[in-house]
């Protein structure tokens, strides 16, 4: 990995949000912006354009299925990143704001907008 594209995997680690929404994606696997905006408490509109700059960073991925886009963390990142993105979600270990996060997209593992089964 280059300094440049170290200092932009750097950079996208470094907002709050981001960094929440890579916790929550990295625990649960797949969740959608109606999700991640109900567990966050964020506006759609923040979580969506996090997400998006996550996505030019190359660390998550998103599949449209009709208007909702599933996200997850790309199947393909480095050892070298996914060790920095363990290192940085691990940092919120103490966190009780994180901790509920994390209760609530468990609960939500049925999806406010996921299909019927």
């Amino acid at each position: 990995m280059s300094a440049e594209e170290a200092s932009e995997l750097l950079r996208a680690l470094a907002d709050p949000i981001r960094l929440r929404l890579l916790s929550l994606l990295r625990s649960h696997g797949t969740l959608c912006v109606c999700e991640l905006e109900a567990v966050t408490g964020e506006a759609q509109y923040t979580v969506s354009r996090h997400l998006g700059l996550l996505r030019r960073a190359g660390l998550v991925a998103g599949r449209r299925s009709g208007a909702r886009i599933d996200y997850s963390l790309r199947g393909d990142l480095s050892a070298g990143v996914l060790a920095t993105l363990e290192a940085a979600v691990g940092l919120l270990a103490d966190d009780p704001h994180h901790h509920r996060e994390q209760a609530a997209a468990a609960a939500l593992r049925q999806g406010c907008c996921r299909p019927a089964a």
